[in-house]
């Protein structure tokens, strides 16, 4: 009973979308449930982690006491029970992201026992500590969306709560853009009980701009999980029956100029790579609208913004020169990084104790820092954590027959590229709302494989073949 309302709000049925014939025995109860929609749970975090800034914590549990983060927490142990106690089997829902999360795990904690013998300090093991926890959160994200979020409804609810929660985030980065203030502290002061932990980087001058974070810790932040998200606003304004039209097409404009408005080189790669593999897998006429409307709204934010264009290549063209100090910092960064993967090349100085007072010392970089803090299997480890899900996202997306279940896949694959390119720009992992969206991204990419290994053979879908054209091309109509 406290699982299907942890979960569901309501005890779940039998009734289950996935095959289930390798384990007969097993009745995976929390797939799918009478409302149709994702665990409210996950719902609940996917909008916390926009709302509620990762500074604001808990003060007894540390810089991981954020809203989004207990609750994702209180998650993964719910998950955990209801796996102990029967009413689901974790074992057969196998998806290449978990694979690439368990090799992780894996590197993640041989890195922390093989601190033990190392120089981390006691502030490096509380960190490490704190990194052990995020895992926690993550795995409990991708375990949850992958097993439960598996049918249309239960997908299209949950890309619901991440647009609102990321319209939310994106509204305000648009006020600090226009009006220079944050309106953060209107509800950050009635959250009583909670600290300000530090750590948030409101406003960042670049040219004539003032770069904006929104809820996020950083513009860069900001810019980044707002592309990743942008894609499956665009899959709910053309698939989602529950929107209404204009609302759903305000809030990807709301998303995509909060984006925009960063004035960041991360975000320009995110949009780049999310617009060059998700407009393949959309539907014909969406595809044609996108060919339109993409210069279309390049040329719109350059003519309503003064200034942007210089802007925009000022920040794109400085990366060749030597004027960037930011270019620069990150180039001097090489040889000091060499050095200390020389000193502990296979497990590093151990998870997140790589700690500089020196802010120049910073890693903008999350391959690097991984290098230095978990060594080379590290490395190797969060490769196969980016990429393993985008690769999944992209499998499904290429074999799916399903129009709305194709555009999807390449939404989230689109997504997981970004997030693999921008860990080569800045330190990812280290910021709590991108790690949270990219968890939610990696458990998207285990829901659509799952849905494409088992979907109908060709020759059942013959047999009602009128039927599915039918259902296609309603679809298409609505593009």
């Amino acid at each position: 009973m406290l699982f299907g309302f942890l979960f569901t709000r309501e005890l779940p049925d039998t009734r289950l979308v996935i095959d289930t014939s390798t384990s007969p025995s097993v009745a995976p109860r929390l797939a799918a449930h009478r409302r149709g929609e994702a665990p409210w749970l996950l719902r609940a975090v996917a909008v916390t982690v926009f709302v509620f800034p990762a500074n604001i914590i808990f003060d007894p549990l540390g810089a991981n006491g954020f809203v989004a983060m207990v609750l994702a927490l209180i998650l993964v142990g719910v998950w955990v029970a209801s796996a102990l106690w029967g009413l689901h089997d974790p074992v057969i829902q196998r998806h290449p992201a978990r694979l690439g999360l368990g090799i992780l795990w894996l590197v993640t904690v041989a890195s922390f026992v093989a601190m033990g013998g190392g120089p981390a300090t006691v502030q490096g093991k509380l960190s490490a500590e704190r990194w052990v926890i995020t895992l926690l959160a993550i795995t409990g994200i991708v375990c949850v969306t992958a097993d439960f979020v598996r049918t249309r409804e239960q997908l299209a609810s949950l890309v619901r709560a991440l647009v609102l929660g990321a319209t939310f985030c994106a509204a305000v980065g648009i006020y600090q853009f226009f009006l220079h203030t944050d309106p953060v502290h209107y509800w950050t002061d009635l959250m009583v009980g909670m600290t300000d932990n530090g750590g948030r980087t409101t406003f960042q001058q670049r040219s004539q701009f003032v770069r904006v974070a929104g809820t996020t810790f950083t513009p860069i932040e900001l810019g980044v999980v707002m592309v990743m998200v942008f894609p499956l606003a665009v899959w709910r304004c053309i698939y989602d029956p529950s929107r209404r039209r204009w609302v759903a097409w305000a809030q990807c404009l709301v998303i995509l100029a909060a984006a925009v408005f960063t004035v960041s080189r991360s975000m320009i790669l995110s949009l780049l790579a999310v617009t060059i593999v998700m407009v393949p897998f959309l539907p014909v006429v969406a595809r044609r609208w996108a060919y339109i409307l993409v210069p279309t709204g390049v040329v719109a934010v350059f003519a309503l913004v003064p200034g942007m264009v210089a802007t925009m290549l000022a920040t794109i063209t400085i990366t060749t020169t030597s004027n960037d100090p930011s270019i620069t910092t990150r180039l001097n960064n090489y040889p000091r990084v060499e050095a200390m993967v020389h000193d502990r090349p296979l497990l590093g100085s151990g998870p997140g104790t790589y700690l500089p007072v020196n802010a120049l010392k910073i890693l903008d970089n999350e391959y690097l820092k991984v290098a230095v803090e978990m060594g080379l299997l590290g490395v190797f480890a969060l490769i196969a954590f980016l990429v393993l899900p985008t690769y999944a996202a992209f499998f499904a997306a290429c074999n799916l027959r399903d129009p709305a279940m194709k555009a999807l896949a390449g939404g989230v694959a689109g997504a997981g590229l970004a997030s693999v390119l921008v860990s080569a720009t800045f330190d990812s992992l280290s910021f709590p709302t991108f790690t949270i969206v990219f968890a939610f991204v990696a458990g998207l990419s285990g829901s659509v494989w799952l849905v494409a290994r088992n979907q109908p053979e060709e020759s059942e879908i013959d047999l009602e073949s009128d039927q599915y054209r039918t259902k296609g091309t309603e679809r298409e109509s609505i593009s």
